[in-house]
């Protein structure tokens, strides 16, 4: 039931997906990707990119991107190509910081050992975080897609539609608002990573980490019988309806740190 509540209030778009309209946001447009990067061929034939340089800035303010918050579960998918020196480095794909700059979450990409790090709130300790090894394939310099599956007690990893690690989550707090949201930033500063990116959504269904498979990449395509490709679709935006105090933190005055982070 909270689950449903919160897609009610939470998610004030709709991302048109086959025959039907999923509720989410689509990072491309709401971050303005497709204004400040490079539009760039993608993965197959029918499909865009775009390429963010080290000099690209992707940040805007949380309440202009989740104004009510994330809901209990959710699904983040993100299409990219890694390529040079990103390839070798730690950086956030995608976070949400709150005003003094803590993570609240966000999705790491480590170069160093090839693994990717999820980070989100806790009751307990100041963040937890999983690391999901497995997924040195996502460093090789083609295009893959990586989800990253969010439920209020599970967190799961995909690379290509292929499940890679399933960890448990300790219970996670609401996210403040009043902070910022960012995509392809160095670990730790605000420096900028050149990536490539194709598709980079957050669904409020968790259950469409069944439905959208990984039809882009062209290793899966060749799977396929008979073979098929994803066609590419707009953005639809509605108005946000109601606002539910489930889903986000009120206005954030200080930061409390507690115990060490989980690991």
């Amino acid at each position: 039931m909270e689950q449903k509540l919160c897609e009610e209030s939470v998610c004030p778009t709709r991302i048109p997906v086959a025959s039907r309209d999923e509720k989410g946001f689509e990072l491309l447009l709401g971050m303005n990707i497709q204004k400040k990067a490079k539009k760039i061929p993608g993965s197959l034939i029918l499909e865009a990119a775009y390429a963010l340089t080290a000099s690209t800035d992707i940040t805007e303010d949380t309440r202009d991107i989740f104004p009510e918050g994330l809901p209990p579960s959710y699904v983040f998918i993100a299409t990219l190509r890694l390529k040079g020196t990103s390839s070798r480095l730690t950086f956030d794909l995608w976070r949400v910081l709150s005003k003094d700059k803590e993570i609240q979450v966000a999705v790491t990409l480590s170069g160093k050992d090839k693994s990717v790090v999820f980070t989100t709130t806790s009751l307990t300790a100041e963040e937890q975080r999983v690391t999901f090894r497995g997924v040195q394939t996502l460093y090789d310099g083609k295009w893959h897609q990586l989800k990253v599956l969010v439920r209020p007690r599970q967190v799961s990893s995909f690379l290509d539609d292929l499940l890679i690690q399933e960890e448990l989550l300790e219970p996670v707090e609401p996210i403040y608002i009043n902070g910022e949201t960012q995509v392809a930033k160095r670990r730790g500063t605000d420096l900028p990573v050149a990536v490539e990116i194709q598709k980079l959504r957050l669904y409020c269904d968790p259950h469409q980490s069944e439905r959208e498979t990984a039809c882009e990449i062209y290793s899966v395509v060749r799977q396929l019988s008979p073979p098929t490709t994803c066609r590419p679709l707009g953005v639809q935006h509605t108005a946000l309806q109601r606002s539910s105090p489930t889903c986000r933190r009120p206005i954030q005055s200080h930061t409390v740190h507690t115990a060490v982070s989980q690991s």
